[in-house]
């Protein structure tokens, strides 16, 4: 539901974001044009340059919850199977 609740809005924007009850967070729509900046981005946390960049408007869709975690590396799978484990 997030998801499409996503892509429905983000639709004719440069990017659109889900703003949960605590912040910002993934997933992120990012339209076409924006797909060349990409490839100067590096690191896990490189689409955030691009979102806090103020070059591109940025339209946060909101979204009932806390920001899920982010899982990346093994480390990040770790912490979130100890977080949710009895």
């Amino acid at each position: 539901v997030t998801v499409r609740r996503l892509i429905e809005a983000g639709v004719g924007e440069s990017i659109a974001v889900c703003r949960y009850d605590d912040g910002i967070g993934h997933p992120f729509w990012l339209a076409r044009g924006v797909f060349g900046e990409l490839a100067d981005l590096h690191g896990d946390k490189g689409v955030w340059k691009l979102i806090d960049s103020g070059r591109f408007y940025v339209l946060k869709v909101p979204v009932d919850g806390p920001v899920p975690l982010d899982v990346d590396t093994w480390d990040d799978y770790e912490r979130l199977i100890a977080a949710v484990a009895p």
